[in-house]
């Protein structure tokens, strides 16, 4: 089992599903961005690809993007989407690792509350809770 970041140039690597993955992420989002966006931020390394490979099946799909605060870099996990996306948790360390490596302290799930029950034993909290509205 391996959680694997594709190269932005060869997004071409990236099993087809992926974007479907990325899609069942997205019913979630409210329309913030679309799939062609958030394929182009891939492509031009703003946000990044992830995809879980275990037994030569890919899982599950993941995009993270590296965002600039005023007083930190943090590493937001944006979208996650697959059958089996509770075994990125297992390999979240990975995603740790790499946003370290980039000068990242902080690492966000932008998600549903079921995130901070799963990850709690990993070492991550409940920070925040958002909530929106579409007008």
């Amino acid at each position: 089992m391996t959680l694997i970041c594709v190269p932005p140039g060869d997004l071409n690597l990236a099993p087809p599903r992926a974007h479907l993955d990325i899609l069942s992420a997205m019913k979630h989002s409210h329309g913030e961005r679309t799939l062609a966006q958030t394929i182009s931020d891939i492509e031009d390394g703003i946000a990044q690809l992830w995809v879980y490979i275990e037994d030569n099946q890919h899982l599950c799909t993941v995009v993270t993007r590296v965002v600039q605060y005023p007083n930190k870099l943090g590493c937001v996990i944006e979208y996650a989407g697959g059958e089996s996306i509770l075994k990125v948790i297992d390999d979240i360390k990975t995603i740790e690792d790499w946003a370290k490596e980039r000068g990242c302290t902080d690492l966000r799930i932008l998600g549903r509350k079921g995130w901070s029950k799963v990850l709690a034993n990993k070492g991550y909290e409940n920070r925040y809770t958002i909530i929106g509205k579409e007008l």
